[in-house]
């Protein structure tokens, strides 16, 4: 994976999922600019009404399993949670 790909990371304890640029990957962790998967939803309206309130990208590091005794991130580039119906 390179970096700057968009990727759905998810988290097994505690269990959740986020979605975002891939920063960084390297054997200690990922390093993420993301959101949770939860707030998808909001982002897509926020591009929709530009003079609305605005959401941040925070800068995120997982430490691997190796590291921090917590199951590793699985990552996926293709996710079917992140396709968006057309505006009507």
């Amino acid at each position: 994976m390179d970096p700057h790909s968009i990727v759905v990371v998810s988290l097994h304890t505690p269990k959740e999922k986020v979605w975002g640029e891939l920063l960084s990957i390297n054997p200690s962790g990922i390093t993420l600019r993301c959101i949770d998967l939860n707030s998808f939803d909001h982002f897509i309206r926020q591009i929709n009404e530009p003079d609305g309130e605005r959401m941040g990208f925070p800068t995120i590091f997982f430490l691997s399993r190796e590291k921090s005794g917590v199951p590793s991130p699985t990552i996926s580039r293709n996710s079917p949670e992140l396709r968006y119906p057309e505006s009507q």
